[in-house]
């Protein structure tokens, strides 16, 4: 395969550039320029350096906290605490997004018919490592919720293999006599993806069952539950890794292997859990996982990567079929015209998060700034954190292990109407240009905070201030009164500061 032609001097220049003391000052992470186009040439050697164009800086990173704020687009006069719902990009990150971009643009067949499939492949490669798992059985997708719903739109043909395979080698030798036609679900599974499952269950004559959840719950218990659920009508289920509402780490491999041990197939939504804690699905074995790489890893959004396990490839096609080759990962390298640059960008996150000090300190710093930032909120609300009940329930195990990078604090006012709560989560916005994920579990109302490394303590503190002076004081709470006639905010420019216009 012939070699990318080589890179002209100015690129060599921007790649080869080395930043002393003085020039840190002067090319900060908000003064870096727009990278120069990719070169015209033949298809490139699937090879990283191909997705690193740039070279990382040669100083330190600073501390975590506010100190690494430059480091994003975040406005300073924000106070970033939603992480979990849409990510960030840092600014090395989408300086290499922009070398692709201007690459597409420079010349569209250069890029999209000679080097697309081979970058992206790169990228595949990479993104095995960071899961474990062969990039053979990979395929990018839009996003988790993209995928889910190419397996579940595939579900027809995949019922009929996996009778046809029960039926050959008798799974554990049962006896799958009856029509496997039923999904199992926890109540705490991502809405859209049980919305998505639920239709699909409709259209195509599956049974869901949901399994009710209300935490705290020790993981015993709730395997217990997933159990007694099963018959040998169960053709699917859906876990997974990181819950939404409320964000909670789940016994994920322990219910794998439960399923599948009665012959059950098993999807992972793995949309929080890359970039929070380990992927391993060389250990997991689940049949099909899905994961986002633009919520918690830095990447470019959107970016979702679809595991598909090699027996049940054949069966899985994307929801809009463009390229019908009949092979797995052909169909799902086009899929129209669209944004493919975003994909290429996992390797320079990975890359940068190395640079900050590699996944277990990235991990352990959010972690432990979500458990004190959580505690710090609730000890001001009077409220509470969602604790877990750890493996058994004993109390050996229990406490703060199921939290992630984002953490469950109880909010003080519980009579409140849903509207209500949507317009305090928008007012929030707006006066403060903060965010949290507010929703209702066990006949409560939470908030979701999420802790990432450019936070710190006092960002905790500050929601915490803001979210008591909201609710409790009687003039605020009138201004939420469901009744409201001005109960949908305009939108507000006021948000869109010169700082941020500068940015855009």
């Amino acid at each position: 395969m012939a070699k990318t032609t080589e890179v002209k001097d100015d690129i060599d220049d921007i790649e080869n550039q080395t930043l002393t003391s003085e020039e840190k000052e002067k090319e900060s992470p908000q003064g870096e320029s727009l990278p120069a186009p990719h070169p015209v040439g033949q298809s490139s050697e699937p090879t990283v350096s191909a997705c690193l164009p740039f070279k990382l800086p040669n100083y330190p990173p600073p501390p975590f906290g506010k100190a690494l704020r430059p480091h994003f687009f975040l406005s300073s006069t924000s106070t970033p605490l939603n992480h979990g719902s849409f990510g960030s990009i840092p600014r090395f990150v989408e300086q290499t997004h922009a070398h692709f971009r201007a690459w597409v643009e420079a010349s569209p067949d250069s890029f999209i018919s000679l080097n697309l499939r081979n970058l992206s492949e790169t990228a595949l490669e990479c993104a095995g490592e960071l899961v474990n798992a062969d990039p053979k059985n990979l395929v990018f997708v839009h996003n988790v919720t993209s995928g889910v719903n190419c397996v579940l739109r595939s579900l027809r043909q995949l019922a009929e293999a996996h009778a046809r395979r029960a039926e050959k080698y008798e799974l554990n030798k049962l006896k799958l006599l009856k029509k496997r036609n039923k999904i199992l679900i926890l109540s705490i599974n991502h809405e859209g993806v049980k919305q998505a499952i639920k239709y699909i269950a409709k259209i195509d004559n599956f049974v869901v069952h949901e399994i009710p959840l209300t935490y705290p719950i020790s993981d015993s218990a709730l395997i217990s539950r997933v159990r007694a659920a099963i018959d040998d009508t169960v053709l699917l289920a859906n876990f997974e890794i990181i819950s939404t509402l409320p964000s909670v780490i789940l016994p994920y491999e322990r219910l794998t292997r439960l399923c599948q041990g009665h012959g059950i197939m098993v999807m992972i939504d793995a949309a929080h859990a890359l970039g929070q804690v380990p992927v391993n699905i060389r250990n997991c074995s689940p049949d099909f996982l899905v994961c986002n790489t633009h919520k918690w890893f830095f990447s470019a959004r959107p970016v979702g990567i679809l595991y598909v396990d090699p027996k049940w490839q054949h069966y899985v096609h994307p929801t809009i079929p463009t390229y019908g080759t009949g092979n797995f990962k052909d169909e799902f390298s086009w899929m129209g015209t669209v944004d493919y640059t975003t994909y290429l960008t996992i390797p320079v996150a990975r890359e940068w998060r190395r640079w900050l000090g590699g996944e277990e300190v990235i991990r352990q710093h959010n972690h432990k700034l979500a458990v004190e930032g959580g505690r710090r909120i609730a000890e001001m609300l009077g409220t509470e954190v969602l604790l877990g009940l750890g493996r058994t329930g004993t109390g050996a195990d229990h406490g703060e292990a199921l939290i992630p990078a984002m953490v469950n604090v109880r909010l003080p006012t519980q009579e409140r109407s849903e509207e209500y709560m949507k317009r305090f989560q928008k007012e929030l916005i707006i006066r403060h240009q903060a965010s949290v994920t507010v929703f209702k579990h066990g006949g409560r109302w939470w908030i979701r905070v999420s802790a990432q490394v450019y936070n710190d303590i006092e960002d905790f503190e500050q929601l915490g201030q803001w979210i008591l002076e909201m609710l409790t004081s009687e003039e605020e709470r009138d201004n939420y009164r469901a009744d409201s006639s001005e109960l949908e905010l305009p939108f507000s420019t006021a948000l869109l500061t010169p700082e941020i216009l500068s940015k855009l």
